[in-house]
């Protein structure tokens, strides 16, 4: 932060790093960012939100819960600041769910906590691993949401 002098009139001026820590402080704003990550592996069907197989969301959470357990085996190493979680999104046919990683933001130039989110998101799997289909096996989400063969 600093004063500058021009004209004889005093501006402040601060860098947006400076501003995003005041905020913080203040409570202005969340602390915590999300990055959506889906439902389910990109290449994989998912329960749709406002069809006659959604149930209210129960297989939408079942698959959600599954993906976030896919995605901590493929990114074991999660910083500090990081965490998988379970995200409400509201839509014109009702509510569906995402699985994403909040985390923290730093100041720094270098940003772990921000890098591994994003590293998630851009090498989301394409399917689902053999436990994840297992687990879907065993809560009967098959016998609702037809898998594609990979």
């Amino acid at each position: 932060m600093k004063i500058v002098t021009a004209n004889g009139k005093q501006k402040l001026t601060i860098s947006k790093r400076e501003w995003k820590a005041m905020g913080r402080q203040a409570q202005w704003m969340n602390a915590y960012e999300t990055v959506d990550i889906g439902p389910v592996p990109n290449g994989e069907e998912c329960a749709q939100v406002g069809s006659d197989k959604y149930d209210s969301s129960a297989l939408n959470k079942i698959e959600v819960r599954v993906y976030i357990g896919q995605l901590q085996r493929m990114f074991p190493d999660i910083p500090t600041g990081c965490r998988f979680v379970m995200t409400r999104n509201e839509h014109d046919f009702g509510t569906y769910y995402e699985a994403g990683v909040k985390f923290l933001p730093s100041d720094e130039e270098e940003d772990p906590n921000m890098d591994y989110a994003y590293d998630v998101q851009n090498n989301a799997p394409e399917n689902w691993d053999s436990q994840a289909i297992e687990e879907l096996e065993r809560q009967g989400y098959f016998k609702f949401i037809p898998r594609k063969m990979a």
